[in-house]
C-alpha cells in the first residue's frame, strides 16, 4: 500500500515514515517548505530504502491514503481516498479525518532539557500536565497502524493518555486513550539523551515564558 506522507521532514512526519517503511508500506514523502529551523536531514534517513521515494508538491498521483501533519496544504482532494490530518489547525476538506494528538513528543521534536513545544505553548518535562497527558510517538504510532487497518467511522478523533485521570470512568466515543510500553519517565529519559547527543541538529528554538 501507497501512503502519501506530507511533511516528511517534520518531526511526526519522520516518525510516521520511519514506522510505515518497517511494516512494509510504500512511502512517497513530501518534504516542508521553510528557509531555517527544519528538520529536512531526517530525510537522508530514508533515501537508501527502495520503498521511499521524495516527491514533489506539483505531482498529480493519486494515492489511497495521505497523512498531512499540521495543516493540509491546498491540493485536488479526489486525489486521495483517505486521508488522514494529524493536528494543527483542522481542516474543512470532507473526506479527511482530523486526529487531535496535542501532547506527542519524541526524538526531534522542538525542545529543550527541561520541556517540549505544543504548538506556540512550551510544556515542563515535569509538569503534572505533561506527566499525565504526555503519549510518546511509538505508542501513538502503535495506535495508528490498527487505524489503517480499521479506521473509525469519525471525522474527529482526540488522542490522549491512559494516565490521564480526567477521563477515568468516563465511556468518549471520539476520544481514543493510548497505552505506553514504557513508563513516561523512562521515555522522557531516552527522548534527553539523543537531544544531548544530537542537539546540534535539532531545530533551533527560543524559549518563550
Amino acid at each position: 500500500m501507497e501512503v502519501l506522507v506530507h511533511p516528511v521532514s517534520h518531526w511526526i512526519g519522520y516518525h510516521i515514515a520511519e514506522r510505515l517503511l518497517h511494516e512494509g508500506y510504500e512511502v512517497k514523502g513530501i518534504k516542508e517548505i521553510k528557509e531555517e529551523g527544519d528538520n529536512n536531514h531526517l530525510i537522508d534517513f530514508f533515501q537508501r530504502n527502495s520503498n521511499f521515494e521524495l516527491m514533489t508538491t506539483s505531482n498529480q498521483r493519486k494515492y489511497q491514503l495521505a497523512i498531512f501533519v499540521e495543516d493540509i496544504p491546498e491540493m485536488d482532494e479526489n486525489r486521495f481516498e483517505r486521508m488522514l490530518q494529524i493536528n494543527g489547525e483542522r481542516s474543512s476538506v470532507k473526506n479527511a479525518t482530523y486526529i487531535d494528538a496535542p501532547y506527542l513528543f519524541g526524538e526531534w521534536m522542538p525542545m529543550t532539557e527541561e520541556g517540549i513545544y505544543v504548538g506556540e505553548n512550551y510544556i515542563g518535562f515535569s509538569s503534572p500536565a505533561f506527566l499525565e497527558k504526555g503519549v510518546y510517538i511509538t505508542d501513538f504510532l502503535s495506535q495508528l497502524l490498527q487505524w489503517l487497518k480499521d479506521m473509525p467511522a469519525y471525522q474527529e478523533i482526540r488522542v490522549e493518555s491512559v494516565r490521564n485521570q480526567s477521563l477515568k470512568g468516563k465511556k468518549l466515543e471520539k476520544i481514543f486513550s493510548v497505552e505506553e510500553n514504557i513508563p513516561i519517565k523512562e521515555n522522557i529519559n531516552q527522548v534527553l539523551a539523543h537531544f544531548r547527543k544530537f542537539q546540534a541538529l535539532y531545530p533551533a528554538v527560543n524559549k518563550k515564558t
